[in-house]
């Protein structure tokens, strides 16, 4: 009899019987598994946020792949008043005031993403004509050019990087 008893309690824990012993410690791991990944989250969204803060204010890097121009991280603007700096880099084409260029995959200017960089000081806007359309642009602002497509910079010269 008492071996019987001593069953039943080992059963029975805390007063509950072992299939809802189960069900909550279930449910206790998947309630622990999705807190911790909420907070995972909330982590790696707060770091890409702060990444994306910092380089606001930065032109992408260059990477060309089958004679397409892909971005991916260049400094635009590095003074700390928003002034424009107009470094040359490597891969940075500069374009001439009222000269016409073509985005060719053999050519000096390929079609794919840039960024226009103003190379007068003082001269944050500038008028471009890309394609039939003028539009003025401003230091930083980015575009693309397809294949075939052309660019001219009416106002003063720029630089694409």
């Amino acid at each position: 009899m008492q071996s019987t008893q001593i069953m039943l309690i080992d059963n029975y824990i805390i007063g509950l019987s072992p299939h809802v012993f189960w069900i909550i410690l279930a449910l206790s791991i998947v309630t622990l598994a999705s807190v911790i990944t909420i907070i995972v989250l909330a982590v790696r969204f707060s770091r890409s946020k702060k990444r994306i803060s910092q380089n606001k204010k930065r032109a992408p890097k260059v990477k060309v792949i089958d004679s397409i121009r892909y971005s991916a991280n260049e400094e635009c603007i590095e003074e700390a008043d928003g002034s424009a700096n107009v470094t040359h880099n490597s891969g940075d084409i500069t374009l001439i005031q009222g000269k016409l260029y073509t985005a060719r995959r053999n050519g000096n200017l390929l079609p794919g993403k840039y960024t226009m960089l103003t190379v007068s000081e003082g001269q944050e806007q500038f008028g471009v004509r890309i394609g039939r359309y003028m539009r003025t642009y401003k230091h930083g602002d980015t575009i693309v050019l397809a294949e075939g497509e052309t660019i001219v910079c009416h106002s003063h010269p720029i630089m694409l990087r």
